[in-house]
């Protein structure tokens, strides 16, 4: 729709405007005080297991916290899905808990609002809330297409680019990243289900869990090699024969995504080095 803009700020504040009268109608802050990395629209008409959410709902993808896009309705602020990745040393405990937005008070007066939000007298603050924000080692998402009204792709600090199936999670995979994996040997929790490593669909990072009672909460985990019965991690270094081909991935963080139609779609990905690489 173009009369509606939303924004998200590195303070990790979301707005929505109204361009046909230059209003700010909503403002929120995402739950996790991290920069907005990305918003995108979201183009399926609901997401994962939520076939009674309706076509008119506002979705908008939010890659914000860590390693994580998820899905909003900004008719209400309520999340809706999520798209999470997590290394093996980060414990379930909290693995499944959805992002919020909290609702800031907009001001009825535009001067009052671009001071509340913007202004001198709220730097300070900022400041200090940005010192009191938990440093995250866990890697961001900096990168999201919607290829589809039912695939998402995603990219960012780790340098991997995953496509996510919103119709058949299980057929989420990794496109391109690093040799280097993690492998969960964990049993999975109750009222979750889990890949079969011998599974012939089960290549590099693979969602291997996944909840679908709403909100959906889609959990992918790095598992790119296993061993000879499928029951552990692999060191893919110590398998290595003869001469080692120039791996196709980034090395260096994915600041963007995009789609082209050249004799065929094709994705392009660019990185922070400078590096553009085109997949078809």
């Amino acid at each position: 729709d173009a009369t509606w803009l939303t924004v998200g700020t590195n303070r990790g504040y979301i707005c929505l405007w109204d361009l046909r009268f230059q209003l700010l109608i909503r403002v929120w802050r995402h739950s996790s005080n991290q920069p907005i990395n990305r918003v995108e629209p979201c183009l399926t008409t609901y997401p994962c297991g939520q076939p009674d959410l309706a076509a008119t709902s506002p979705l908008v993808y939010v890659a914000a916290g860590d390693s994580e896009a998820a899905v909003f309705d900004l008719s209400i602020g309520a999340c809706r899905a999520v798209f999470r990745t997590l290394h093996t040393q980060v414990q379930m405990l909290g693995a499944d808990k959805c992002p919020t937005l909290h609702h800031v008070q907009v001001p009825s007066r535009m001067k009052d609002v671009m001071g509340s939000i913007l202004g001198p007298p709220k730097f300070a603050q900022a400041l200090d809330d940005v010192a009191t924000t938990p440093y995250s080692e866990e890697p961001t998402i900096r990168a999201m297409l919607c290829p589809s009204e039912f695939s998402l792709l995603t990219a960012g600090e780790d340098r991997r680019i995953r496509f996510w199936d919103l119709r058949h999670p299980k057929k989420s995979l990794t496109v391109s990243g690093p040799d280097s994996s993690f492998y969960d040997s964990q049993v999975a929790p109750d009222g979750w289900w889990r890949l079969d490593a011998e599974d012939p669909k089960l290549s590099k990072a693979e969602v291997v869990w996944s909840k679908m009672a709403p909100p959906s909460i889609l959990l992918c985990q790095d598992a790119s090699s296993f061993g000879d019965h499928g029951d552990g991690y692999a060191n893919p270094a110590l398998e290595r024969r003869g001469p080692i081909a120039a791996s196709p991935a980034h090395h260096d963080c994915i600041l963007d995504l995009k789609m082209v139609d050249v004799h065929g779609p094709m994705v392009v990905s660019s990185a922070r080095d400078g590096v553009v690489k085109v997949w078809r």
